[in-house]
């Protein structure tokens, strides 16, 4: 398939830019690129999304972007904000949201404490969604922690929700906990088979499981009801 040039030449200057993000925003006066924050920057949300009235709607853990990019696609009322720590992944969900045309959807590159913790404003985000998290192989989880738990309660609005899809009954128990121990109300906390249409999710991997016959889904929906 032959792009045109421009478009090919955008290609290459996001792929360089991924490859070699700059240190520091503020040091220059040009806005930052093709609506990406990258982890150490001083940019917020509000920098790189164009309706700031817009209900803004987060997924961490955006993997290549499949199903963020068919939300925000469909969901064009919203402004969506993917967020995921690998830059080759980044790559790849900007040039599929450029050949989609998806232009309410922003990125941003890095560890998701660290860019929740700095570069999201509080009492921000409607709807956070946090889609087969990878469980911690060994040590300290880096994702679902304490500080972690507090940062996402601070940048919720107070009709907020958090939707958590995983695979792993053990993991989701520990998550479970964690959100119960920051006073979250749980709304949902059930298999796919008992959430109906409350949960929407198509994604890469998970077609891949599927056909893995790792087919089990546990369904986690939290909110900060009278906080």
């Amino acid at each position: 398939m032959k792009y045109p040039d421009s478009f090919e030449q955008q290609i290459q200057s996001v792929r360089k830019y991924v490859e070699n993000p700059p240190n520091q925003f503020h040091n220059s006066n040009e806005p930052p690129q093709e609506n990406i924050i990258f982890q150490g920057s001083d940019v917020w949300v509000d920098d790189i999304v164009e309706d700031h009235d817009k209900c803004k709607k987060l997924e961490i853990c955006s993997g290549m972007g499949e199903w963020v990019i068919e939300r925000a696609s469909n969901d064009t009322e919203s402004q969506w904000l993917s967020l995921e720590i690998r830059l080759e992944r980044i790559y790849q969900i900007w040039t599929k949201m450029k050949l989609k045309d998806v232009k309410n959807l922003g990125l941003l590159a890095g560890d998701a404490e660290n860019l929740v913790s700095n570069n999201i404003a509080n009492r921000s985000i409607k709807e956070i969604y946090i889609n087969f998290p990878e469980p911690p192989h060994s040590g300290e989880d880096k994702l679902f922690n304490h500080s972690f738990i507090d940062r996402l309660k601070g940048i919720l609005t107070k009709d907020g929700k958090v939707y958590v899809l995983t695979d792993d009954e053990a993991y989701k128990c520990k998550i479970h906990s964690l959100f119960m121990d920051h006073k979250f109300i749980c709304e949902i906390d059930g298999e796919k088979e008992q959430v109906g249409e409350v949960f929407k999710h198509n994604s890469f991997f998970d077609e891949i499981w599927e056909k893995r016959g790792r087919d089990k889904r546990f369904y986690l929906l939290y909110s900060l009801q009278n906080q």
